[in-house]
């Protein structure tokens, strides 16, 4: 008998040595890939994590807007209280002298008052002047209030006036140059 004759036939122990192979590399990279999930769930948990905790630069800018917006309401709210108490040109002063914070978005108008009125015991240059007396009373005129408006067309010095002698009478003025 030849072996010719005899088909190929492959040897088992060949074959499932091969399985056996392939088997424990589908087992490595198993767990290569478990090992991989597990690193992955991880980086996952800890991003959610710093998401709920830690304000977002959005969320960071929307707080520093509100609390301009309540500063700014509190800063109305100062000037609606201390008008006629305070000068109008010292109003953005003394709220920063009167130490008032913007803590809350209900403004205490009781406490600010009172705040006021302690910067004003505190502080009186800061005072607004009192209503002065009608001058009709007492026979005197009023005083003449001048405003500057720099805005205003200047008036233009008069033709030759301090510039030298006129164009016209040029002739007349010049110095003779003598020629030895």
């Amino acid at each position: 008998m030849s072996d010719s004759t005899t088909p190929n036939v492959p040897k088992p122990n060949a074959e499932a040595a091969k399985y056996r192979k392939r088997a424990a590399e589908y087992k490595a990279r198993v767990s290569d890939l478990e090992t991989r999930l597990a690193e992955i769930e991880i980086e996952r948990d800890a991003a959610i994590t710093s998401l709920k905790t830690a304000p977002t630069k959005d969320a960071a800018r929307i707080v520093e807007l509100e609390g301009q917006i309540r500063l700014r309401d509190h800063r109305d709210a100062f000037g609606r209280l201390a008008a006629g108490k305070i000068r109008p040109e010292a109003l953005q002063d003394a709220f920063t002298l009167s130490g008032w914070t913007a803590d809350a978005d209900k403004i205490d108008e009781d406490k600010m008052g009172a705040a006021i009125g302690k910067l004003l015991e505190t502080r009186p240059y800061l005072k607004a002047e009192e209503a002065k007396s009608e001058p009709a009373e007492s026979g005197e005129s009023a005083p003449v209030e001048r405003h500057l408006n720099p805005s205003a067309a200047k008036p233009q010095p008069v033709k030759g006036a301090g510039r030298g002698p006129a164009p016209e009478t040029a002739a007349k003025h010049q110095q003779s140059v003598w020629k030895l």
